[in-house]
């Protein structure tokens, strides 16, 4: 079975967070190691963390981005495979088990899915 990091970016979206998490938690696939990254939240994000307590909280002192935080959350990762969710997105059970399949093949370097709205928030609303 491979080893798989699987990291949280989240900014300020606490109120998603426990969705995002708990499916997480209920994926078919095992995973080695979760993490929530901590882009200098200004929210309730740290204290939603800190109820699961197989998460693994990497914390920044300043707010640096996006892309920093995805860059941190790969170089802190333990394994080869590390997989990313936006603290805004709800993973079906069996996304990451079909990503972890696709990983396996020789030539591959990255994976990406499909995002459903399922709130009905995309495409914003025009005026």
């Amino acid at each position: 079975m491979q080893r798989v990091t699987v990291y949280v970016l989240a900014y300020n979206l606490a109120k998603f967070l426990t969705l995002v998490i708990e499916s997480l938690l209920a994926q078919s696939y095992a995973t080695d190691e979760k993490m929530v990254n901590d882009d200098r939240f200004q929210d309730a994000t740290i204290e939603i963390a800190h109820r699961y307590p197989k998460l693994t909280l990497v914390r920044r002192d300043v707010n640096c981005g996006l892309g920093a935080v995805r860059n941190i959350a790969g170089r802190t990762a333990r394994n080869e495979v590390v997989a990313s969710l936006d603290a805004d997105c709800v993973a079906v059970p069996e996304w990451l088990a079909a990503l972890v399949v696709v990983m396996a093949g020789p030539k591959v370097a990255g994976v990406g899915g499909t995002l459903t709205d399922a709130l009905g928030w995309w495409p914003p609303a025009t005026s």
